[in-house]
């Protein structure tokens, strides 16, 4: 599977978390595209120690920040997708959110608010590869990295 462009008018934000072990030290990364490809924002950033649900949320986390930091992003249409099934379905389905994460969703919920629109979606992980290698940069990191363009 190869990375697809949203539609005219939508930006997409690809999302990973990653960690070395179960839990352990973790990482996370994204990427924000237009419909041409063209990368408009990074982010990248060592997270501590995690739980891989915990870095796949705190990534969703991380591309809610990176969107509603910039002025404009009151005026965005986002696709936000990740490589985690289960992720993606709480952040979606709030009837099956584990109480263990609710700090995660509500920060996630806060900065939804200051976007015009936003839909999450699963993808393979094939598709999510520069956000893969943005997270993985992470933990060599000690401050967080982000960049608009």
């Amino acid at each position: 599977m190869v990375w697809e462009p949203p539609e005219f008018g939508w930006l997409k934000l690809n999302v990973d978390g990653l960690t070395l072990g179960k839990p352990g030290p973790a990482r996370i990364g994204g990427v924000l595209r237009d419909q041409e490809g063209n990368v408009k924002a990074m982010f990248s950033n060592s997270i501590g120690i995690a739980d891989s649900n915990s870095a796949k949320l705190k990534a969703i986390c991380g591309a809610r920040n990176l969107v509603a930091s910039n002025v404009i992003g009151m005026d965005m249409k986002v696709i936000v997708e990740s490589d985690s099934t289960i992720a993606t379905n709480w952040v979606k389905n709030v009837g099956s959110r584990p109480w263990k994460y609710d700090q995660l969703f509500t920060r996630i919920e806060k900065g939804i608010g200051k976007i015009k629109r936003v839909k999450f979606k699963h993808v393979g992980r094939s598709a999510n590869n520069m956000e893969n290698s943005l997270a993985k940069l992470g933990v060599a990191r000690k401050d967080p990295f982000s960049a608009w363009f």
